[in-house]
């Protein structure tokens, strides 16, 4: 018999490897200093595009990878990733090496999708607290968010004095995030039939989840639509830094607002189960787009639009980890890494298509016109959500 004292170690870990691997000392800093090292807006545009698009390429292969090779080791390649790339922005100015640095950066957070929640969801179900998902997921996203705000704060103190610092001081605590990773143990479920090759091993879990999600109406559609919401707010979060801006408030008062919208998630995360209970997963599903689309025509007004931003910060947390705890329930252990990657694959899609798209009404109309036209945008993608919420997806 297993002992389950690991697995439940694992969640306690997971939590420990969150905090560790999100404070980002960087976050919204990296842009400045590449700047600094001399390469153009156009480059540093280039950068964030070969980005999206690696993270587009290689969302669903390393998914299948964690499914076949452990999401514990998966974990670890997106962790030393993320060293590499600070390692070649802290050492590089040549344009080559600095896109071959956000290749990587792209691929620590691939191998690290999917494989997260998949360790986590699978720890649980071997000590049989599989329904405490939504609690654990909220208490990580605590964690999560915690991270961010301290990682701004600090990040743009340090900043000040010097832009390779936050660089340098990230990697360290990267480093620290290994030991928890290395302490977990690998949840296995079930026997798999393996090919010699391993390389034929991922294809076929590759076809096989393929098939799974292609056939599985109610699980394709709860991994598409609800990123299509999510990622409206993620855009709003990245242009509304640039609408402060031009509206006159200070690099430092931005940074507090931005902190304040991670810890409402905080907030959200920490809340998320208890609403679960109140108002059931169907709920949750049905209302808060709704609330998200409200704020996101909220931006637009400037005397309200920090209020709306730490609104969507809660609902943000609130709708992931639901819809998350949803996915799940459809998914077997055997697919899971591979499946939920499908999810970061369609959500990485939509900001491909989303964030420029956005950026060119920006430009020609104005930001407070854009947020406006975003809005409208996602009154479009409720009416389409309502209908299927309420004709795919089951009642709970």
């Amino acid at each position: 018999m297993e002992n389950i004292t690991c697995y439940k170690n694992n969640i306690k870990l997971d939590y420990t490897f969150t905090f560790l691997r999100n404070l980002n000392f960087t976050h919204g800093i990296w842009m400045i200093y590449l700047a600094s090292k001399g390469f153009s807006l156009g480059q540093l545009g280039i950068f964030e595009s070969v980005f999206h698009i690696t993270s587009l390429l290689m969302e669903t292969p390393t998914g299948a990878f964690a499914d076949i090779l452990g999401r514990k080791t998966s974990r670890i390649i997106g962790v030393i990733s993320s060293l590499i790339y600070i390692l070649l922005i802290l050492l590089s100015s040549n344009f080559g090496l600095i896109c071959l640095a956000f290749v990587f950066l792209a691929l620590s957070y691939n191998f690290e999708s999917g494989s997260g929640e998949a360790l986590v969801y699978d720890s649980l179900k071997k000590i049989d607290k599989e329904e405490t998902y939504i609690k654990v997921s909220g208490n990580k996203e605590v964690f999560f968010q915690l991270a961010q705000a301290i990682g701004i704060i600090i990040g743009g103190y340090i900043a000040l004095n010097s832009f390779s610092m936050t660089f340098k001081l990230f990697c360290i605590f990267l480093i620290f995030s290994l030991i928890s990773l290395f302490l977990m143990k690998e949840p296995i479920m079930g026997k798999k039939k393996k090919e010699k090759s391993w390389i034929k091993n991922i294809i076929n879990q590759y076809k096989n989840s393929f098939n799974i999600t292609h056939t599985n109406k109610q699980l394709l559609l709860l991994l598409i639509f609800p990123n299509a919401i999510l990622t409206l707010v993620t855009i709003s979060f990245f242009y509304l830094q640039n609408y402060w801006n031009i509206q006159g408030y200070s690099t430092s008062i931005i940074g507090i607002f931005l902190a304040s919208h991670a810890i409402a998630g905080a907030f959200g995360g920490y809340f998320a189960h208890y609403l679960d209970k109140k108002y059931k997963k169907r709920g949750i599903l049905l209302f808060a787009p709704i609330l998200i689309v409200l704020c996101i025509f909220g931006l637009s007004l400037n005397i309200i639009s920090f209020i709306s931003m730490i609104i969507l910060g809660a609902l943000d947390s609130i709708f992931y980890i639901v819809i998350s705890a949803y996915i799940n329930q459809l998914i077997s252990s055997e697919q899971r890494a591979t499946i939920l990657s499908f999810s970061s694959f369609f959500f990485s899609l939509f900001m491909i298509i989303g964030f420029p798209t956005f950026g060119y009404i920006g430009d020609h109309l104005g930001l407070t016109s854009a947020f406006r036209v975003l809005g409208f945008v996602g009154v479009i993608y409720v009416v389409v959500y309502y209908f299927i919420l309420e004709h795919f997806i089951t009642n709970e």
